[in-house]
């Protein structure tokens, strides 16, 4: 097998560049799309929608968010977009989730396993529109961390399979083939495998799931070219809950407006703890003691479950 990407040397480039060039190609790029079809974005609290809606401001996009049973009106991914799209005078529609949508395919095809395993939306709520999605970003978001000396177990555990001799076996074939590569072009190996393994399965089955549905989803940073530059820039600008990277692209996307660059990302209990562990510097030992002990629950699990 012969790679066909990357196949050059990635050379580290500034924060500064990287964001200003990465956000003209995400505006470029709905400007494009929106040039074909109408187009729908779902605003949250997250980085990835937010830099979506600043960079269709130029364009006619409908704005939207679903919120689910256990949402509040008050959930930070309804109030955040909300003050988003109002220091713009946009319209924002909130969308309840009431009940399941019928699945309008044969039984044979509901029940295979690659059918939805759950639908993002719920009816055809913009008709003739298409949804554009914050997917594929998350490949330069350092979502599987710094840890380094990683073992084909690792790679088991981060992918979500834990300790199976299928998928290590699979994952030591990947290391012994593509670490030398990654590290001689200058590749973080993490990123790269969730960019290839991670993403590469979930987001395509999404995109199959979306189809399926008769509902056409495009990511705009589904980009060889953007993801390129944006890897490009140190991975301790691209950390998965505070990334300095995005912050910069926001704030040229909106052209440092104060009461954007206010708003917060994501203010769950979860990131609060997180973000309280970096400040403290100890994330990094916790995420690798964290690793460390799903490898030793397994093993504990293995021989509690032997008979005698």
């Amino acid at each position: 097998m012969i790679r066909f990407y990357p196949v050059s040397i990635i050379q580290e480039l500034p924060l500064d560049e990287v964001a200003k060039r990465a956000s003209l190609m995400i505006k470029d790029y709905i400007d494009a799309i929106s040039l074909r079809h109408k187009t729908a974005i779902a605003v949250t609290g997250g980085y990835d929608s937010r830099i979506l809606f600043l960079a269709s401001l130029d364009t006619d996009s409908k704005y939207y968010v679903l919120k689910k049973k256990n949402m509040s009106g008050n959930h930070y991914d309804i109030s955040i977009p909300k003050q988003l799209t109002s220091i713009y005078k946009k319209e924002f529609h909130v969308i309840t989730i009431k009940k399941k949508e019928k699945n309008e395919f044969s039984q044979e095809y509901t029940k295979s396993i690659d059918f939805p395993r759950y639908l993002n939306l719920t009816g055809n709520i913009f008709k003739n529109h298409v949804y554009l999605s914050g997917k594929i970003s998350e490949v330069a978001r350092n979502y599987f961390g710094y840890k380094k000396n990683i073992t084909p177990k690792d790679l088991s555990i981060l992918n979500g399979y834990s300790i199976h001799t299928f998928p290590i076996k699979q994952y030591s074939e990947y290391l012994s083939k593509n670490n030398t590569i990654f590290k001689k072009l200058n590749y973080n190996l993490l990123d790269m495998f969730y960019w290839e393994e991670k993403m590469g399965n979930w987001a395509a089955k999404s995109k199959t799931e979306s189809e399926s549905l008769k509902r056409t989803v495009i990511a705009p940073f589904n980009s060889r070219d953007l993801l390129t530059l944006l890897l490009s820039v140190n991975r301790k600008f691209r950390d998965s809950h505070n990334n300095i990277l995005y912050n910069k692209i926001i704030y040229y996307l909106s052209d440092n407006n104060k009461k954007v660059l206010k708003l917060k990302i994501n203010p769950c209990p979860k990131q609060k703890i997180i973000k309280l562990l970096k400040k403290i510097k100890v994330y990094n030992l916790y995420s690798n003691i964290n690793l460390t002990l799903k490898k030793y629950n397994h093993f504990d699990n293995l021989i509690q479950n032997q008979s005698p």
